[in-house]
């Protein structure tokens, strides 16, 4: 949500409860968060977030299932929606993989620290950049040189609750309700370009269980929302996990910078335009 984007792009592969054991993280569980006070945000609505941000900060490494459905608005205003599932997996500080199968694609993402691949079982190609750092370095180098950004891609940086709240203008807190049965606080945030709501876990595993995101100044207001579930904290998990090795009948291709087209240019160009998912 910090970069109040637009487009849901190849990163949503790459990111984008009921069910899926959690298990505790390693450092000692938050029961008293300390935000610093914020204009326009509500005290109750600004720990809760920080609360949950700290819990999941504390995982070294961490997976989630995401069930995302989004508007699309097509000639005429016609709105259509379209959804698929998002599984991903997190080791701090710098590698990341993701499994994304929807209605109109299916891709692999992977990201081990020096190279991230995007590979689309739809086309039957790939794409790579050499991007050595962090999993945060990763996706602001991607966002700056190939114009992507993500809803979900917030919750993987090394600091979510700065990332979250940086653009925010107003916070509140709406009350509490259910999602798949587990008891939430339900949050409201307002920016400049987008409104954003998000359920957190009552529990003692503050788990975010929900995103809804808004695209307020864009025609039609389409919204993206995400439902996470099957969380598991501290996972283990193996380098070779987050590594890609192509398949003998695939294409590599090549990323397009986002100053050469607008993420809707011939398929050979780039994944980018591929990938492109939300407006």
């Amino acid at each position: 949500m910090v970069r109040q984007t637009i487009s849901l792009c190849a990163l949503t592969g790459l990111l984008v409860v009921a069910g899926g054991g959690v298990s505790e993280p390693a450092a000692t569980v938050i029961d008293k968060a300390e935000p610093v006070a914020r204009d326009g945000v509500e005290p109750k609505a600004n720990e809760i977030l920080y609360r949950a941000c700290t819990y999941l900060q504390q995982a070294k490494t961490f997976q989630f299932q995401a069930d995302v459905t989004r508007d699309v608005i097509l000639y005429d205003g016609v709105r259509v929606q379209y959804g698929g599932v998002s599984k991903v997996t997190v080791q701090r500080p710098n590698k990341l993989r993701a499994i994304f199968n929807g209605d109109e694609r299916s891709r692999r993402s992977y990201f081990d620290g020096e190279i991230l691949t995007i590979y689309s079982l739809t086309r039957n190609n790939y794409a790579q950049a050499k991007i050595p750092g962090t999993i945060d370095e990763a996706i602001d180098h991607v966002f700056e040189t190939f114009g992507f950004s993500v809803p979900l891609a917030d919750l993987v940086y090394a600091d979510p609750y700065s990332v979250l709240i940086e653009n925010v203008n107003e916070g509140h807190f709406i009350g509490r309700h259910k999602i798949d049965g587990v008891v939430c606080d339900h949050l409201a945030f307002q920016q400049e370009l987008i409104d954003w709501q998000i359920w957190i876990e009552t529990d003692k595993t503050p788990l975010v269980r929900k995103v809804v995101i808004t695209y307020k100044t864009e025609e039609g207001c389409p919204e993206y929302e995400a439902v996470l579930s099957h969380w598991k904290l501290n996972p283990s998990v193996r380098d070779a996990d987050f590594e890609f090795t192509p398949p003998a009948d695939v294409a590599k291709i090549e990323f397009l910078p986002c100053d050469e087209g607008s993420g809707e240019e011939e398929e050979s160009q780039a994944v980018g335009a591929e990938e492109a998912e939300a407006k």
